[in-house]
């Protein structure tokens, strides 16, 4: 049986997330003069990456839904209480401003193309990364 598409989810296949959303966090704490340690946020990022593996894998929530629930569970984590702050963070990561397209795509695109491939992206990011 011949290929005649190849369709692609686009975070984490077609782009990525540069900065990380460690450091976008940091950096959001830092902006705000947070008194958050680099170490304890990257330890939150790892537990509530932990715990939201059934949420991601049930599909059930929106994208918007699962940043509110993990963002709650960074900020309980990190015991802070300043809700615009984890809103500001939020709405800069569902923006998708810091994703970057991975440097092989264009050349795998490219061949895809000329052989003729029908190429579609199925994904739940977010409009914004259309242009990426």
């Amino acid at each position: 049986m011949k290929i005649k598409a190849v369709f692609f989810d686009a975070g984490e296949t077609l782009v990525h997330r540069n900065p990380s959303l460690v450091k976008l966090v940091r950096r959001a704490l830092s902006e705000s003069h947070a008194r958050v340690t680099n170490r304890a946020v990257e330890k939150a990022a790892a537990k509530c990456a932990v715990s939201m593996k059934n949420i991601v894998e049930n599909g059930r929530m929106s994208d918007s839904q699962k940043w509110d629930v993990y963002m709650k569970s960074m900020f309980k984590e990190l015991r802070l209480s300043d809700e615009p702050l984890r809103q500001r963070i939020k709405e800069r990561l569902k923006a998708g401003t810091s994703f970057r397209q991975y440097p092989e795509v264009p050349a795998v695109i490219r061949t895809l193309r000329e052989q003729k491939m029908v190429l579609g992206v199925i994904s739940n990011a977010p409009a914004e990364l259309e242009g990426i």
